[in-house]
C-alpha cells in the first residue's frame, strides 16, 4: 500500500479538498482509478456536488478539438446519474428518449412526467460503494445549459424518435397542461415558430423531470437543492416535504417569465403584481410549508432565472422584491462575513436590526437594483458602525456627515489609548476622570477595537458635499490602503458645481491607491493632501475642467512619492500639480497627464482601440490656452510652465498627454525613459492654431549629438498639426527614433502628402500593423493607386489575410487595407 493510502481517511480527505477548493477535478478523477481506498474518499468529494466541477469539461482541450467524442459526453454528470439509477427505475419518456438517443435504443415505455417512478430511500442509501454516485450527493443543483442534450445530438440533427415525440399531440396536451406556452412565450413573438418552441418546450421538461429522478431518492441526505418553479407543487407534498429536513439552502430557477415581466412593466405596475405574483407565491409556500415542517432549517433561498447555480460569481436575476419577501421568512443570517449582492445583503435587508454584523468584512450595496432595495439601506445604513471588522466597503453617497461617529470613535480612542481592532480597557488607567468615564459609558462594540477599514469605493450622484470624502480620509486614516471616489452631476443639477477635498486631512501610512474622479465640475484639491499621502503606488485625479486661465489657477508645492507606479492627471488636477515631484518618482511606469476634450468626458483617447471595435472616427478635440497666454505665463511660476521633462523615469511604459501638455513636450525627455512602449500626444483643437514643427533638434541628445533610439516602442499616436519640414525629417523621426512601431497615428500632420505618408509606411523595415490616417480628400482612384483596399464595415482584423496586406489603415472613412 502506497503512503498516501495508509493516512487516515480523516486526513486524506481533508488534502483532497483542497482541490474541490479550486474546482479542478482532474486529480480527484484521477484518484478513482488507483485504489478502492483512495478511490472512496475522492468520489465523495467529487459527488458531494456533482454539477461544481461541470464548467471544467467545456474549458478543456479535448472538449474544444471535438465536441461529440463520447468520453466527454459520458463525463456530463446528468446523464452519468440518471444511469447508476436503479434497473427497476422506470423513467418517463422525456427522459428515456433523451438518453437513448446517442445509441438509438431510447424506449417508448415510459410514464407522463407527472409522476415518475424512482428508487427507493433505502435502494439509494444502502451498501456505501464507491460506486454509488447517489449515496454521496449533498447539493444537486443540476444546470440545464449544461445538462448534455447539445452533447448528445443536435437539433436539426434529432433522431427520429425524439422529433416525432416532441411534434406528437401528447407532446402538445402535457406543455398545455404546464401552460408552458402562456408562461414563457408571452413576451418573446419572434419564437413563434412552432418547432422551435416545442424543442424548447422539450429542454425545460427535461431539466423538470431529470431534477425530481436525482432529487427524490435521496431527499433525506440533500443539504441544498435546486427546485425549477414550475415544478414546485411536487416537492410541497407532504411525503416529500418530512424528508427534507436537512435541507437548509433552496435555489429556485424560475425560467424566464418573471424577469420579462418585470423589466416589461416594472415593479409598481399592476401587471406585474398579479402575473408576478403567480410565480412569486409557490416560492413563499414553499419556505413557510418547509419551516411548518422543519422549524428555522433552511437559512438561505437564492433565485435565479435558469439553472445556472448562484454561487459567489452569478448574479441572482429575480427582482429583490421577491427575495426579499421571501427572507423575511427566514432567521436572520448567523454572523455573516459578507453583505453583497450574490450573498446575505437582502438577508440582512430582511432583518437589519436582528442581524448580527460583527463579523462583516465587505460590504457593497452598488448592486442593488431595485428602488425598494436601495431605499431599505440607506434607511439602514447607520447598521455600518455595527460592522466591527469591516475592510471594504462599495456604495454610493451615504450622506454628509454620516461617518461624523466614526471621528468620534477615532478621537474618544485616542484619548483611552486604544489601538486599531485592539482592546482599549487597559486606557483607562491612566485618564483623567471625566474621560474615563465617558468612554465606559460609550458603547461596547466600538470599546473592541476602530473599525478596520482598508478599502473605500463611494460612487455618488446626488450629494454635493464633501464632507463625506475628508471625514472617511480622517477616521480610517491609520488603516486604509485603497480610496476611490467617483462623482457625477445629479439630473436635476442646474450647473457644473465645485468639489472641495482634502480638508484637515493626517497622514495615511497606509493609502497606497488614490481616485478622486469628478465629472461633475471643477475639484479642489488641498494643497497638502499629497504630503499626507506619501506611500502611494497609484494616483488617479480627474475632474471636468475643460476651459480656463492660468492666472485662475494656484500652485501646489512638490511632494515626494518614491512608491509611485502609475500617475493620471486630468484637468484642474493636472494644471496644479507640481512636476518637480516627478524627480521623486523612479517606478513610475504609467503617466497621463490631460485635459478632457470637447468630444468626449475622457481624454486619455486611444484612437486604435476605439477605432477598431466600432469603425467610428471621432476628433478628440482640446482647449489649449492662446499662445500669446502661454508665452506671457512662460516667466510666472505658475506648475505647468515648470514642466522641464528632465526627470529620470526609467520604468515608464505608457505616457500620454494632450492640449497643452502635448504642446509643449520635449521630445529630449525619451532618453530618460528607455523602456517606454506607448506615445500618445494629442493637441488637436478646433482651430488647429497651435502648430508644433518637429526638427532635429527633438530627435537628438543635445550633449552627445546621437540620435534618440527607443527600440521598445511600439505605438505612437500624434493627433493634431505637427509639422514636418520635408518627408526626410518625418522619415528619420518615425523610423529612426522609434524602429520597431506596430501602431501610428498621423491624423493632422502637416508637411507631407498622402501618397509621401503611405510611402514611408511601405518603405519602413517593419511595416506597421495598424495605421490611422486623414483620408477625406482622397478619391477613390487615389486611394487604389495608392495601394489602399476598402475593406467591409463587418470585417475584422483577424479576418484579413495580413501576408497579402501587411497594414490595416482607419480613417473617419472607414478601414482599408495597405
Amino acid at each position: 500500500m502506497d503512503r498516501l493510502s495508509r493516512l487516515p481517511l480523516e486526513c486524506l480527505y481533508q488534502i483532497l479538498q483542497t482541490f474541490a477548493h479550486d474546482d479542478n477535478s482532474a486529480p480527484l478523477a484521477a484518484l478513482l482509478q488507483t485504489n478502492r481506498h483512495l478511490a472512496a474518499v475522492a468520489i465523495s468529494i467529487l459527488y458531494d456536488e456533482p454539477y461544481r466541477f461541470t464548467p471544467n469539461i467545456f474549458k478543456s482541450r479535448e472538449y474544444n478539438l471535438n465536441r461529440l467524442i463520447m468520453p466527454v459526453t459520458r463525463r456530463i454528470p446528468t446523464r452519468a446519474l440518471l444511469e447508476s439509477l436503479p434497473p427497476s427505475t422506470v423513467l418517463p419518456k422525456v427522459l428515456s428518449l433523451g438518453l437513448g438517443s446517442i445509441d438509438g435504443t431510447a424506449s417508448d415505455s415510459g410514464a407522463l412526467p407527472t409522476r415518475s417512478k424512482s428508487p427507493t430511500p433505502s435502494e439509494a442509501s444502502s451498501a456505501a460503494s464507491p460506486l454509488n454516485y447517489l449515496a454521496h450527493i449533498r447539493h444537486l443543483h443540476q444546470q440545464d445549459w449544461i445538462i448534455g442534450l447539445d452533447q448528445l445530438w443536435k437539433w436539426h440533427q434529432a433522431p427520429p424518435g425524439v422529433m416525432d415525440y416532441i411534434l406528437s399531440q401528447e407532446f402538445k396536451t402535457m406543455c398545455e397542461c404546464l401552460d408552458l406556452r402562456d408562461i414563457f412565450f408571452t413576451f418573446e413573438p419572434d419564437q413563434s415558430e412552432e418547432q422551435s418552441n416545442s424543442q424548447s418546450f422539450y429542454r425545460i421538461l427535461f431539466y423538470r423531470e431529470a431534477n425530481w429522478a436525482l432529487a427524490n431518492p435521496i431527499l433525506e441526505q440533500l443539504q441544498s437543492l435546486s427546485i425549477p418553479l414550475l415544478d414546485v407543487e411536487r416537492y410541497m407534498e407532504p411525503s416529500v416535504m418530512r424528508r427534507m429536513g436537512k435541507l437548509e439552502h433552496v435555489h429556485f430557477v424560475t425560467g424566464y417569465y418573471l424577469k420579462s415581466v418585470y423589466q416589461r412593466y416594472g415593479e409598481d405596475s399592476e401587471e406585474w403584481k398579479s402575473r408576478g405574483g403567480e410565480l412569486r407565491e409557490p416560492m413563499l409556500q414553499f419556505v413557510e410549508e418547509h419551516i411548518r415542517w422543519h422549524g428555522g432549517v433552511i437559512r438561505e433561498v437564492t433565485i435565479s432565472e435558469r439553472g445556472y447555480w448562484a454561487g459567489s460569481e452569478v448574479r441572482e436575476n429575480c427582482p429583490e422584491t421577491i427575495q426579499m419577501e421571501i427572507y423575511r421568512l427566514l432567521p436572520a443570517s448567523v454572523k455573516p462575513t459578507s453583505l453583497t449582492k450574490t450573498t446575505s445583503m437582502l438577508q440582512f435587508l430582511a432583518h437589519p436590526v436582528e442581524t448580527d454584523l460583527s463579523k462583516v468584512v465587505e460590504l457593497d450595496s452598488l448592486q442593488l437594483e431595485t428602488r425598494v432595495a436601495k431605499y431599505t439601506f440607506i434607511d439602514n445604513r447607520h447598521a455600518i458602525q455595527r460592522c466591527r471588522s469591516l475592510r471594504k466597503i462599495r456604495t454610493t453617497s451615504l450622506g454628509e456627515g454620516f461617518f461624523k461617529w466614526a471621528l468620534e470613535e477615532k478621537r474618544l480612542a485616542e484619548q483611552v489609548g486604544c489601538a486599531v481592532n485592539g482592546s482599549c480597557g487597559q486606557g483607562l488607567l491612566w485618564m483623567e476622570e471625566d474621560a474615563a468615564e465617558t468612554a465606559l459609558k460609550s458603547p461596547e462594540y466600538w470599546r473592541q477595537g476602530l473599525i478596520p477599514l482598508e478599502e473605500v469605493d463611494i460612487q455618488d450622484s446626488f450629494v454635493s458635499s464633501t464632507n463625506e470624502v475628508d471625514d472617511i480620509a480622517i477616521a480610517f486614516s491609520n488603516t486604509l490602503k485603497n480610496f476611490e471616489i467617483i462623482r457625477f452631476e445629479a439630473p436635476d443639477s442646474p450647473g457644473p458645481s465645485r468639489m472641495y477635498v482634502g480638508k484637515n486631512w493626517v497622514d495615511l501610512p497606509a493609502l497606497t491607491h488614490l481616485s478622486l474622479v469628478s465629472y461633475a465640475g471643477q475639484m479642489e484639491i488641498d494643497q497638502h493632501l499629497l504630503a499626507h499621502c506619501p506611500n502611494l503606488v497609484s494616483l488617479n485625479l480627474k475632474d471636468g475642467t475643460l476651459e480656463y486661465r492660468h492666472e485662475d489657477i494656484g500652485t501646489h508645492l512638490p511632494v515626494h512619492l518614491s512608491l509611485l507606479e502609475s500617475l493620471t492627471l486630468q484637468g484642474l488636477p493636472a494644471l496644479i500639480f507640481h512636476p518637480a515631484t516627478l524627480h521623486s518618482t523612479p517606478r513610475l511606469t504609467e503617466l497621463s497627464v490631460t485635459a478632457i476634450t470637447y468630444d468626449s468626458w475622457e481624454a486619455d483617447f486611444d484612437a486604435f482601440s476605439y477605432l477598431t471595435m466600432n469603425s467610428v472616427f471621432i476628433d478628440p478635440n482640446c482647449f489649449i490656452p492662446p499662445v500669446e497666454d502661454l508665452d506671457r505665463c512662460d516667466s510666472t511660476p505658475n506648475p505647468t510652465m515648470g514642466w522641464t521633462w528632465d526627470w529620470d523615469l526609467p520604468c515608464l511604459v505608457s505616457l500620454t498627454l494632450s492640449s497643452e501638455f502635448a504642446y509643449l513636450f520635449d521630445f529630449r525627455f525619451l532618453q530618460h525613459s528607455p523602456a517606454l512602449q506607448t506615445l500618445d500626444l494629442n493637441m488637436q483643437t478646433t482651430t488647429s492654431s497651435h502648430t508644433r514643427t518637429i526638427s532635429y533638434v527633438d530627435m537628438y541628445d543635445p550633449e552627445g549629438m546621437q540620435m534618440i533610439v527607443l527600440p521598445s516602442m511600439t505605438k505612437l499616436q500624434l493627433l493634431g498639426p505637427w509639422v514636418f519640414a520635408n518627408a526626410s525629417i518625418a522619415s528619420q523621426f518615425v523610423t529612426g527614433m522609434f524602429p520597431n512601431l506596430e501602431s501610428l497615428s498621423s491624423v493632422g500632420w502637416i508637411g507631407l502628402s498622402l501618397a509621401e505618408m503611405i510611402h514611408l509606411v511601405k518603405t519602413m523595415a517593419k511595416p506597421v500593423m495598424e495605421l490611422v490616417l486623414d483620408l477625406e480628400m482622397a478619391t477613390k482612384e487615389e486611394l487604389v493607386e495608392l495601394g489602399l483596399f476598402e475593406l467591409p464595415r463587418s470585417s475584422r482584423g483577424d479576418e484579413i489575410d495580413m501576408e497579402k496586406f501587411k497594414t490595416i489603415v482607419t480613417s473617419k472613412r472607414g478601414r482599408h487595407a495597405l
